[in-house]
């Protein structure tokens, strides 16, 4: 059994293993296309220096402060998770020719929230009603200048919706980061597919994660992991800083979400277990 005492302050909330996506649409002929207007700043993130952007989301409201209040509850906590956040991983399975077969759970642990400093500690810069929900952009109110407004584009963009995104089917390389691509199947409304897309783009960095450390190592009775040579019980805790999501998508024939996570790989930090 695994105590979860490890997550002190931390309330956790058990993701699925994130989804695969199918290859078939990289051999799939483009035959017409169907676009969503969709807001640029949500489709691919501006880079402001000096700003941590972050998005956040929200169900509509007839209360125009409820649905603001939700907004910056959202965006405090997805700063923070950006900022910093901690991903329990736990593996049952065997390892064969360095490949592991089994069943995977990831744990990502939520961050405990000031209500009563919010609304001066964080700032919503841009939102666009979608659905039953809000998509919006917001960034720590201490990063922003007074009286010069971030210029952001707040054009709508025109996006393909009858295949995934490029960058799913074919993640970015870049030396020195490591991407993340998470999908999410259609939920009540589009915000909440979303969000549990970046939780899955992020779960998605710390298996590449422990791929790499695994590749590493010669040896595999690690007590981090708390591996056994015969059938591994593994667990991994891990802190990632600078966990960015950058991009989203739509396919509208799978009703799949996308979210696309970038961090550094010196982020990436092993937490030993006592």
């Amino acid at each position: 059994m695994i105590s979860f005492s490890i997550c002190l302050h931390f309330s956790c909330t058990p993701l699925q293993t994130p989804p695969k996506l199918s290859n078939h649409y990289s051999n799939k002929k483009k035959v017409h296309t169907e676009y969503a207007r969709i807001p640029a700043w949500f489709i691919q993130k501006p880079e402001i220096p000096g700003v941590n952007l972050s998005f956040a989301y929200s169900s509509r409201y007839l209360e125009k402060e409820i649905e603001l209040q939700q907004l910056l509850i959202s965006a405090a906590k997805n700063i923070q998770i950006a900022n910093e956040t901690q991903i329990i991983v736990l593996q049952t399975g065997s390892l064969q020719a360095d490949t592991f077969t089994g069943g995977t759970q990831i744990i990502e642990c939520d961050v405990s929230l000031d209500m009563n400093s919010i609304s001066n500690n964080y700032t919503i810069i841009e939102q666009y009603p979608i659905g039953n929900g809000i998509l919006a952009i917001a960034a720590e109110t201490s990063q922003l200048s007074k009286g010069h407004p971030l210029k952001i584009n707040t054009l709508l963009k025109k996006v393909n919706i009858l295949s995934p995104p490029k960058w799913a089917i074919k993640p970015p390389t870049r030396k020195g980061f490591i991407y993340g691509v998470g999908l999410a199947p259609s939920y009540s409304s589009p915000e909440k597919a979303w969000g549990v897309a970046e939780q899955n783009a992020r779960a998605d960095i710390v298996l590449q994660v422990i791929v790499k450390i695994r590749n590493k190592s010669k040896s595999f009775e690690s007590t981090d992991f708390g591996y056994h040579e015969e059938n591994i019980k593994a667990w991994s805790n891990f802190k990632l800083k600078n966990v960015s999501i950058i991009k989203h998508g739509y396919c509208k024939p799978d009703r799949t979400y996308y979210a696309l996570a970038r961090m550094k790989e010196i982020d990436a930090e092993l937490i030993k277990l006592d």
